[in-house]
């Protein structure tokens, strides 16, 4: 839907809320962007799994959790296999989106 979500200021994202986000908005899948730690989150119904990030810095290295604090640029071929994925439906199909867990165990992160 192409929404922000913020645990900060929108109670919709607060503990673990991106199940619902993606059930409301999404017929049941969310493609979430979890800034601050770098990382995708894929959501499917009850489960989850997580997918590299698009965004690399200038050596082709992530920073993941943002740690070395150095400038990230959006990787086009991450992006375009997240996007063909997304596009395809093939989150249902993907043998890593596939190995999901529960929901609870995202409040862990």
């Amino acid at each position: 839907c192409g929404k922000l979500c913020s645990p900060s200021w929108k109670t919709c994202c607060r503990d673990g809320k991106c199940q619902t986000h993606a059930m409301s908005c999404g017929a049941d899948t969310g493609v979430f962007l979890l800034i601050r730690k770098t990382i995708i989150l894929l959501q499917r119904s009850a489960g989850h799994a997580f997918w590299p990030s698009p965004y690399l810095d200038a050596f082709g290295e992530e920073d993941i959790n943002i740690k070395r604090g150095k400038p990230l640029y959006l990787n086009e071929e991450r992006y375009a296999a997240l996007s063909h994925m997304v596009t395809s439906h093939g989150i249902a199909r993907s043998s890593k989106a596939l190995h999901q867990t529960l929901i609870g165990a995202f409040l862990m992160l």
